[in-house]
């Protein structure tokens, strides 16, 4: 596979140099560039889109998304940003938002500088924490991002987290790697930071598979008509809790969601399917994806 993605790369930047496409030209240079490091570096830092980052070394979905593109993960944030400015929910009365799972912080820095949110970025992993908070730092976003070390569940206590080499694949569980890591309620993170519920913009939520405990974990946010843009990865979902209480969750907070597919081909105009389909929409998926889930 390595020789491979060598020659797919190699041959691509080849191609788009002798058409002159310098874009695409770029993009296969940095593919080239990050298996050049793979196995050679821990951190890795660049400048993309006026934005600082540093982040593990790994050539995965982040990393790539970041020094490849210059976004993480880019077309959702920009759909969504459009949907919440329609609605009417970036404005001044809604001013924070909640990141849970922020990782390095995509896209946490995309919501504070193209959104003009306050977040509250929660990612449990030390290590990627630091990452986190390295990036806040680097970007001066410092007044407008609450960097949180811990994890959202539905009681305050700890959770174990499996870490994984690759970024953003991180679950609760107790496999390799496994750290404790301190936990509270998504309504608990609001309120510490001095916002009340009906002052978050919206709620986004990439656990892993974690996020029926999210939802359960803010009721008080989400009783506020607050929407929030969950990952649906029925496997994952199967793993903690079951798919029947992600979907029963969903439907004591939401009354309906518009998949990520209908967000980005329609923006604003996007029209939201009954809480009630989503579980036959689950067993049709594919693949995992994302929805925006609101009341």
């Amino acid at each position: 596979m390595g020789l491979r993605r060598w020659y797919r790369h190699l041959s691509a930047y080849a191609a788009a140099k002798l058409r002159g496409d310098a874009a695409a030209a770029l993009r296969e240079r940095r593919e080239i560039a990050l298996l050049a490091l793979d196995g050679d570096a821990e951190r890795l830092s660049f400048e993309r889109d006026g934005l600082r980052w540093t982040v593990a070394a790994v050539r995965h979905t982040i990393t790539r998304n970041l020094y490849v593109r210059g976004a993480h993960p880019g077309a959702e944030v920009a759909a969504l940003g459009a949907w919440l400015r329609a609605k009417g929910r970036l404005g001044p009365e809604h001013p924070w938002c909640a990141d849970v799972g922020a990782n390095v912080g995509a896209p946490t820095l995309f919501f504070a500088r193209d959104l003009g949110r306050r977040v509250i970025a929660v990612e449990p992993v030390p290590a990627t924490f630091e990452l986190l908070r390295a990036n806040v730092a680097a970007n001066r976003l410092h007044d407008q991002v609450e960097c949180v070390q811990a994890a959202v569940s539905e009681a305050a206590g700890s959770v174990r987290i499996s870490v994984s080499a690759k970024d953003g694949q991180s679950e609760v569980g107790s496999g390799p790697g496994a750290v404790d890591v301190p936990s509270r309620p998504l309504d608990e993170f609001v309120a510490s930071c001095g916002a009340r519920p009906d002052q978050v913009s919206f709620v986004w939520s990439d656990t892993q598979g974690f996020e029926a405990h999210v939802v359960r974990s803010g009721r008080a946010v989400f009783a506020a008509g607050v929407p929030a843009f969950l990952e649906l990865w029925p496997e994952a979902l199967a793993r903690h809790g079951g798919i029947d209480s992600f979907v029963a969750a969903c439907a004591s907070s939401f009354t309906g969601f518009i998949p990520k597919r209908d967000l980005l081909a329609r923006g604003p105009a996007a029209a939201a399917q009954p809480v009630s389909g989503l579980a036959p929409f689950l067993a049709s998926l594919p693949k995992q994806t994302d929805a925006l889930f609101v009341s």
